[in-house]
């Protein structure tokens, strides 16, 4: 008997940018400020159009 283990992804944890002004519309502006506050990546929220960052909790 052979049991295959999936591997485990880390939990992401997700925060508006608190430096990010304006709408985010080019994902890549969110991701470079998001980094300056420690995140290692973001992304755009889909209706408010905020920068979200994200890091591994």
């Amino acid at each position: 008997m052979c049991l295959e283990v999936a591997p485990v992804q880390a939990r992401e944890c997700e925060k508006d940018s608190s430096k990010f002004v304006g709408l985010c519309m080019i994902v890549d502006n969110c991701a470079t400020m998001c980094r300056g506050e420690g995140f290692t990546s973001a992304r755009c929220s889909t209706f408010r159009r905020r920068c979200v960052c994200i890091k591994e909790c």
